[in-house]
C-alpha cells in the first residue's frame, strides 16, 4: 500500500522488512541483507503495543520514572545505532493511546496510568526529533484519534493476524506516511491556488462590492478568512484580477513565481472550474471540495504541504516568492543575463557549514534535485 502512494507522489521504493518482531535486532546487533540493502530511509513501525517497561498500578512513582527513562533508552539507542551504521533518515511512529484505560479517566492523570507513560513517553520522542533533523516521527497518534481509536485497535486484527491497526485503517496510515517521504524528497506542493469568491469569504466581489462580501466567523465560507480583518498583497505571493481564464492564469502566476504548474494546488468552489484545471492543467493538483467548513481538513489531510522541517527561509518564503517576480520584471529591462546580474550587485560567501544554517542544509540535502 505504501509503495503505491510513493509511485503516485513520484517517489519509486525498494523495500527490505525486518523479519517479524526483529526490527530491534536488526538495528542493533546487524544483518547482512540489510547492510546490503543499505538504507536511504530507515521506517521503524511500532506501536503501543511494542512498549517493554509498562507501568503497573502498584509502582511507586519513581519506578514508573525508571521505567519511562528505560523504555526511551532502548529506542534511542536503536536510533543511533542505526544512524552510525547507516547515515539515513529515520522514521518512527508515536504512540498512540491504549485502547483500554485500567485507571479510568485517572489513567491519564496518575504516573501509574498507560495513557499518561504513553504521553510522556511521546514527548521524549519529540525532543528527540527537535535536536536531530535527519529523525522524524510518524504521528500515529492523531491518525489513531482522527479514525476512531476503537476502529483503529480493533483487537481482532491483533488477534487473528498479529496487525496493530484494523487493517482498513492501513490505506490512511500508508498516505499519511507517504506524505513524510515524498516531502523529504522535494515532492510537496508549494503554492496554494485560490479563487477568493466564495471560497476564502463569503459573496462575489464583482456582484457584491468590497462592501458586501463576508468576512468572519459568521458562516462556513466566512469563517475561512481571518476574522473581522482584511487581506493585503503582502499575503499573498501573487496576485490576479482579470477576466481571463483561470487556468491560463495559474500558467501565468507559475511563470511568474519561475515554478512549475505540479508546484500548485488549486483551490475553488466551483466543481466546473475544478474540472477545467483537472483537463487544461494536469500537473496540478485539484482537492474535490465539499462544504466550505470542510476545506481546511481536506487540504490537511491531503498533506500537499506536509512540513518535515521548517527553515528561516521556509517563515519568509511568500515574501521571497514576491522578489523573484519584481527580478524576473527587472530582467527584461536588461539586454543580456550579464547585464542583468552585474546590476544585482550580489556577493556570495564561501565558508565550512555553520549551525545558524544547519537546518536549511539538511533540508537542501534531503531534496535531490537541489542536492
Amino acid at each position: 500500500m505504501l509503495e503505491l502512494f510513493l509511485l503516485q507522489q513520484g517517489v519509486a521504493p525498494s523495500f527490505y522488512e525486518s523479519e517479524y518482531g526483529q526490527y530491534w535486532q536488526d538495528a542493533m546487533f546487524g544483518n547482512e541483507e540489510l547492510e546490503t540493502f543499505s538504507p536511504d530511509i530507515v521506517y521503524i513501525h511500532t506501536s503501543t503495543r511494542n512498549i517493554e517497561q509498562v507501568p503497573a498500578a502498584s509502582d511507586s512513582p519513581e519506578a514508573v520514572s525508571a521505567k519511562l527513562e528505560a523504555e526511551y533508552t532502548r529506542f534511542a539507542a536503536m536510533w543511533e545505532k542505526l544512524a552510525e551504521r547507516f547515515g539515513c533518515i529515520i522514521i518512527q511512529n508515536n504512540f498512540e493511546p491504549p485502547l483500554y484505560r485500567l485507571l479510568g479517566n485517572s489513567d491519564a492523570v496518575l504516573p501509574q496510568g498507560i495513557s499518561h507513560f504513553v504521553h510522556m513517553l511521546n514527548g521524549k520522542l519529540y525532543e528527540y526529533a527537535a535536536q536531530h533533523p535527519k529523525f522524524h516521527v510518524h504521528d500515529i497518534a492523531y491518525l489513531a484519534a482522527d479514525y476512531g481509536l476503537k476502529e483503529w485497535s480493533d483487537p481482532y486484527y491483533w488477534y487473528m493476524y498479529k496487525y496493530c491497526l484494523a487493517v482498513p485503517a492501513i490505506p490512511a496510515f500508508a498516505y499519511n506516511l507517504s506524505n513524510i517521504i515524498k516531502s523529504l524528497y522535494g515532492r510537496n506542493r508549494k503554492v496554494l491556488n485560490l479563487d477568493l469568491d466564495n471560497t476564502l469569504w463569503g459573496g462575489v466581489v464583482g456582484d457584491d462590492g468590497a462592501d458586501g462580501i463576508e468576512v468572519g466567523e459568521e458562516n462556513a465560507v466566512a469563517g475561512l478568512s481571518r476574522p473581522d480583518s482584511v487581506l493585503h498583497p503582502e499575503d499573498f505571493a501573487a496576485i490576479r484580477a482579470n477576466w481571463e481564464d483561470k487556468s491560463g492564469n495559474l500558467v501565468s502566476t507559475a511563470q511568474e513565481l519561475n515554478l512549475g504548474a505540479d508546484a500548485f494546488v488549486f483551490v475553488d468552489d466551483n466543481p466546473a472550474e475544478r474540472e477545467i484545471i483537472r483537463q487544461q492543467v494536469p500537473q496540478a493538483a485539484v482537492p474535490e471540495l465539499g462544504q466550505p467548513e470542510g476545506f481546511l481538513r481536506i487540504l490537511d489531510r491531503a498533506g500537499y504541504f506536509e512540513v518535515t522541517s521548517l527553515s528561516k527561509d521556509d517563515l519568509q518564503r511568500s515574501r521571497m516568492y514576491q522578489e523573484n517576480a519584481a527580478r524576473a520584471q527587472l530582467q527584461a529591462a536588461f539586454a543580456d543575463h550579464s547585464e542583468y546580474l552585474r546590476s544585482l550587485e550580489m556577493q556570495a560567501e564561501i565558508k565550512p557549514f555553520v549551525p545558524l544554517y544547519m537546518p536549511r542544509i539538511a533540508q537542501l540535502t534531503n531534496k535531490s534535485n537541489q542536492f
